[in-house]
């Protein structure tokens, strides 16, 4: 499934055993043989550097999936890049890789090039001067303004996107979420499985239905630039918040009237909301991973360490 890139089964198999041993400890990569790239919400981004492959970027999905899950979520993830191509942005090569844990049971690795960090968006904007940074802006918002729409969202965060050093142009990262809807039920072609197996059992039986909620956002074009500015608290970016809302509003000129133009107020206001869900969701993971391990029963997700929202 991943051709494209140099490696051999057995380094992902010894990474997969590097990964177990860290969750039979409580999750935590505290002194474990494993170099963390980033976390995500539901998954974690691992280095594979050995002798015998490329460096590569591996993102572990959230818990394990049975056959037609797994095969139906990376047809997904390949119609998504498909589509996201088509519609003008352009994609980081993505490859994908399965350990089978056991019978029926897989664990999915999403299979990307390791890139230079200081070239990922969040990381460039902290030292690029701000004009630069506004020309950044505008391609975001002009791929956003070609994906964006009933059938098809996109997640612009500033993490999301890697500067290409050949051509100064923008490469979307993360495809781990493909935001596709039915053509005619108008529902997310994502299965919920996806995300549901790693929620806390507290709030998972309301999970489904909230879940086309959160996905319709990233349809929206508006707050998918809102978002992308507001996710600029937690870069510890807030110098360019207001130039980025200025720069927005000028760039779009009202959003055809969905919410007309976005303000530093509600930049700020969007962004308390969203930090406050994403730490009580993760309060929540930890809570229960400390009652499974106090009744002796593993808890086998990964949850990254304590976000500064």
């Amino acid at each position: 499934l991943s051709e494209k890139f140099k490696y051999e089964e057995k380094d992902f198999e010894e990474l997969e055993k590097k990964v177990e041993r860290v969750l039979e400890r409580g999750g935590e990569f505290e002194g474990a043989d494993v170099k963390v790239l980033g976390y995500g919400e539901v998954s974690v981004v691992l280095l594979l550097d050995t002798p015998t492959t490329e460096k590569l970027a591996v993102k572990r999905m959230a818990g394990t999936f049975d056959l037609p899950n797994l095969l139906s979520y990376c047809s997904l993830v390949a119609h998504y890049i498909t589509r996201l191509e088509r519609a003008g942005v352009a994609c980081v090569s993505t490859g994908f890789h399965v350990v089978e844990q056991q019978e029926n049971k897989f664990v999915l690795y999403l299979v990307q090039p390791f890139l230079q960090k200081e070239r990922l968006l969040n990381e460039y904007l902290k030292t690029c001067d701000e004009k630069e940074g506004v020309r950044l802006l505008g391609e975001v918002m002009d791929r956003a303004r070609g994906v964006c729409c009933e059938a098809m969202g996109l997640d612009s965060q500033s993490s999301n996107w890697y500067v290409d050093p050949a051509t100064d142009s923008l490469l979307y990262l993360d495809v781990s979420t493909p935001f596709l809807r039915h053509p005619t039920t108008n529902k997310q072609l994502m299965q919920t499985d996806v995300f549901l197996q790693s929620f806390p059992s507290i709030i998972a039986p309301i999970f489904p239905l909230i879940f086309e909620e959160i996905m319709s956002q990233y349809h929206d074009r508006r707050t998918v630039i809102l978002d992308l500015i507001a996710n600029l608290h937690k870069e510890k970016i807030l110098n360019l918040i207001p130039i980025f809302v200025k720069a927005a509003n000028e760039r779009e000129r009202g959003y055809e009237g969905k919410g007309g133009e976005i303000t530093v107020k509600e930049v700020d206001s969007y962004y308390k909301q969203d930090a406050q869900m994403y730490a009580l969701l993760q309060g929540l993971r930890r809570g229960e991973r400390w009652v499974r391990r106090t009744m002796g029963q593993p808890y086998p997700f990964l949850i990254p360490p304590k976000i500064d929202r």
